[in-house]
């Protein structure tokens, strides 16, 4: 059903295409997990509810599966003060309900037993992301694809209620975590903390569309994701078909990728987006298998666009996010280069595109060291959010409110 509901923000007024075209994401929050109000202390699980107040605007849902109640209630407390955090930093009108399991990633995982439970940045340590996006039309007349819990900030229409999160995510018990209060960080533990910052930040809408969607172990093309008429969860499902098939309706992007530009030209990545859907505009119905839809794709123009972005996407200090303040003053069809020290640069250092890092992060050598350093891929163990603040220049005043930097500060602001 077409829906035509205004909703405003500061810097857009986006409108909603469909209320039902809405994206679930990789994984879907467990539904078996038992929620009760205060803390509620089990073996081997903790599940617990917090309230949100004037100060903590997110509820979480908590299961942390350990034996260990002590460990439990550090995880606990840590992930209400990552909401109070948040809460002082953000301007927010609608709490945000948050769904986190904490368990050890190993325990009945075979993944374990292979390279990828060596991957430094994903599977290891832990993630979180929306659980929903809307369609919604922008300010500038393009679809775009909005997490949940910044779509409820325009319009309380947006939100579902508590049975349907806003954010989903899960922590490694594995690793050898620090909390505060703890003796002096050791070199193989990681402040809990700030991972569970770095991962809300994700899930609150700093993530980019632009991926390799092709089911081919080698891809040599990125585009925003591909959307389709019957099924909108076919990319995200787990081992899906390729050969299903399928109408094919064009490339979303997410609201993130809306102030996304390229550092040498100023141009607006949005303009590449728009000309890749181009290919849908012929006037041709485009129906078949994923494969069809390939086959189609790589004979035709916007082929080597995608080809583009992949190299773009692969070469350092390329793309970097513009805030409100620049784009007010910018003509987005003329612009020159930005100067890049105005820019969030992201991560295109990785001379392979990598889906889960490329682009979804800042760059790590330019904000180490920095007031940005938040959202760089890597975490480090033996490095604290408290110690990254003042190697960062005490932003702002030395209080862990100060990690989140002021450029990621503007992103937030940009995009709500």
């Amino acid at each position: 059903m077409i829906q035509n509901v205004v909703v405003k923000t500061n810097c857009d007024s986006p409108n909603l295409v469909d209320q039902d075209l809405v994206k679930r994401l990789f994984r879907k929050p467990s539904t078996g997990t038992k929620t009760t109000r205060g803390a509620h202390l089990t073996k081997p699980t903790t599940t617990n509810i917090l309230e949100n107040n004037r100060e903590n605007f997110f509820i979480f849902s908590i299961s942390c599966q350990s034996d260990d109640s002590k460990l439990c209630g550090k995880v606990i407390e840590t992930i209400q003060e990552a909401g109070n955090i948040l809460s002082s930093v953000l301007v927010l009108k609608t709490p945000i309900f948050v769904n986190l399991s904490i368990y050890d990633f190993c325990a009945d995982d075979p993944l374990c037993n292979g390279d990828y439970a060596f991957d430094p940045v994903f599977y290891l340590k832990g993630y979180a992301q929306p659980t929903l996006l809307y369609l919604l039309r922008d300010d500038d007349g393009v679809e775009r694809l909005y997490p949940q819990s910044l779509a409820k900030q325009f319009n309380s229409s947006f939100n579902p209620g508590i049975n349907s999160p806003d954010i989903y995510g899960e922590f490694n018990l594995a690793l050898n975590y620090w909390f505060k209060n703890d003796p002096p960080i050791e070199n193989n533990q990681y402040d809990f903390l700030g991972l569970v910052l770095h991962e809300m930040c994700h899930g609150l809408g700093f993530q980019t569309s632009w991926s390799t969607w092709s089911p081919d172990d080698s891809p040599q093309y990125i585009t925003p994701m591909l959307m389709t008429v019957e099924d909108y969860e076919y990319l995200w499902e787990d081992n899906y078909d390729p050969n299903k098939q399928v109408t094919w309706i064009g490339f979303r992007e997410y609201i993130f990728d809306k102030y996304l530009v390229f550092t040498k030209s100023g141009q607006y990545v949005s303009n590449k987006t728009a000309a890749l859907n181009e290919f849908f505009n012929n006037g041709d119905v485009i129906k078949g298998s994923y494969y069809d839809f390939q086959q189609k794709f790589i004979s035709s123009p916007q082929y080597a666009i995608a080809k583009e972005m992949m190299n773009i996407s692969t070469q350092p200090q390329t793309l970097g996010l513009v805030n409100w303040n620049l784009t007010s003053y910018h003509n987005t069809s003329t612009q020159g280069p930005f100067n890049i020290s105005d820019l969030f640069v992201v991560d295109t250092t990785s001379s392979v595109f990598d889906p889960y890092n490329s682009i979804n992060h800042v760059d790590y050598t330019i904000y180490t060291n920095t007031s940005d350093f938040l959202m760089r891929f890597q975490i480090l163990p033996g490095e604290t959010v408290k110690g990254d603040i003042k190697l960062g220049g005490k932003f702002p005043k030395g209080q862990l409110t100060g990690a989140i930097g002021p450029k990621l500060r503007r992103f937030f602001e940009t995009i709500g």
